[in-house]
């Protein structure tokens, strides 16, 4: 009886972690993905009463399928992204600039399957508009970052496909993102704002990420931000006290916890074929 009840009581963990497995593999599945920096959230630890510990919800999204992936891990390094990004994954991933993604990237650079890093340019944006009372600089680079904006819009509204996407970046955005460098390099070179002010870390940061922030102007299918894996991640600051059930990714989907199971025991029930 007892052995009968442990099965039984075990089918909706393997049909749960069979349903995470396969929707993981559908979200790399693609070569491109965002990726956003795991948000803290305290949990109880069974194995230190009274204690609360902290862990990370990872958060990965494919705007292709328009799928999203959570991964809970108790750390947030490097070692978290191998345990998550299938070994076989060869591709993009568009991130904000977080340490473990660039650390995982190096790892994985001499491997099979290197992987390529894209960056944020709302994170750019948003660096200088929390340093605009500054002065005009912040100004400045926020006037080129709207311009860019502004054709990632025109874009969207003709509904152009990757190529055309690609060839209009080529055409009008590399010319503003060119002078948004030289503009980086002149004040980083005549250190016109400290290095601890807002505008001085917004340069540095800008600087950085240079590399990264190219990325879209190279690729049609890749945005200029990762704003969706951002709107993946915000719900945890809401639910993050009271989670049971994680219920972003339902939501999305028009799904129920309750409908969720019944799913999953109905899977779990019908024979392999």
């Amino acid at each position: 009886m007892k052995c009968g009840t442990l099965a039984w009581a075990d089918m909706p963990a393997e049909a749960s972690g069979r349903n995470l497995a396969a929707t993981r593999d559908e979200v790399f599945a693609d070569g491109y993905v965002q990726a956003e920096e795991p948000p803290i959230i305290k949990y109880q630890d069974p194995e230190r009463k009274g204690v609360c510990s902290t862990g990370y919800f990872w958060g990965f999204y494919n705007p292709v399928r328009n799928l999203r992936y959570f991964a809970w891990r108790t750390g947030r390094g490097t070692g978290c992204l191998q345990s998550i990004v299938p070994a076989g994954f060869k591709g993009i991933i568009q991130c904000d600039g977080y340490n473990a993604c660039n650390a995982f990237a190096k790892q994985r650079a001499t491997s099979r399957n290197p992987l390529q890093l894209a960056g944020c340019m709302a994170r750019v944006r948003r660096k200088f508009f929390e340093a605009k009372a500054e002065g005009e600089d912040s100004a400045w680079f926020l006037l080129q970052i709207q311009n860019l904006y502004r054709i990632e819009s025109r874009l969207r509204d003709c509904r152009a496909g990757p190529g055309i996407i690609r060839s209009e970046r080529q055409t009008h955005s590399l010319p503003v993102l060119q002078q948004v460098k030289t503009r980086l390099d002149d004040l980083s070179a005549r250190r016109n704002h400290l290095p601890q002010s807002l505008t001085g870390l917004a340069i540095t940061y800008a600087l950085g990420q240079w590399e990264k922030l190219l990325g879209f102007p190279q690729d049609g299918l890749v945005p200029i931000d990762h704003n969706l894996a951002e709107n993946t991640i915000r719900p945890t600051a809401i639910g993050k006290k009271n989670w049971l059930f994680t219920g972003e990714p339902c939501q999305t989907h028009r799904l129920t916890p309750q409908g969720w199971a019944a799913d999953r025991k109905s899977a779990a029930q019908t024979p392999a074929s």
